[in-house]
């Protein structure tokens, strides 16, 4: 998949970063899809606030630390569809400091499971 959202020099209630990933089905089904992060816990879950979106419906909003359980808004691809999943990530305003210079790297990982029916 690559790397689709970086930043530096971010700072509390500063300008967020923004990625954008497209997310295709190719499968012959319709699949309900979960996200989550995976990697290892670090003190930025804390302080890292996330958004993802697509097509104007918020899938999650919160702490990146609250990202390594599975999302609970279900995004649903029809078969040979793709979507556009727009990334936002903040430093939360009430952060003071002991971030500054760190570098993380997080996974993000589709669960899916085809629609009964």
């Amino acid at each position: 998949m690559g790397r689709f959202l970086a930043g530096e020099g971010l700072r509390p209630s500063g300008t967020p970063i923004i990625g954008r990933l497209n997310v295709k089905n190719q499968t012959g089904r319709t699949l309900n899809v979960r996200l989550s992060a995976q990697g290892d816990v670090s003190e930025l879950d804390q302080i890292v606030q996330v958004e993802i979106s697509s097509s104007g419906k918020v899938l999650f909003s919160g702490l990146l630390g609250r990202l390594h359980s599975w999302s609970g808004r279900l995004l649903q691809l029809r078969p040979g569809r793709g979507q556009l999943l727009t990334f936002r990530a903040w430093v939360a305003a009430r952060v003071v400091g002991g971030f500054e210079g760190k570098v993380e790297s997080v996974r993000l990982q589709f669960l899916s499971k085809p629609v009964r029916g």
